[in-house]
């Protein structure tokens, strides 16, 4: 499967929601964050699996970090750099 594998990471520092290129986080870094897993995204944003979507409903996540997977796809729609894609047994992959 292609696609950007998912590396378990201690919990970082982080400032706010986007990470410019001196941060040290790249797509695929992961962490447990209080409830929830928190996933650098291929466009730098960092998605948490508590949050609710837009639609109001849940993901579902499954399997042992690194190898998660979550139901429904991720759709960030963050302005100027969008994506939409799914984690598949701990790879990030483009919808």
């Amino acid at each position: 499967m292609d696609g950007i594998p998912l590396r378990l990471i201690e919990l970082p520092e982080v400032g706010g929601p986007h990470l410019g290129e001196e941060s040290p986080l790249r797509p695929g870094d992961c962490w447990r964050d209080h409830e929830c897993w928190a996933v650098v995204l291929p466009n730098m944003t960092i998605w948490y699996s508590g949050i609710a979507s837009a639609s109001g409903s849940m993901w579902t996540t499954t399997g042992d970090a690194p190898n998660l997977t979550v139901t429904p796809s991720i759709d960030d729609q963050d302005p100027g750099r969008p994506w939409h894609g799914f984690i598949r047994d701990g790879r990030l992959v483009g919808a």
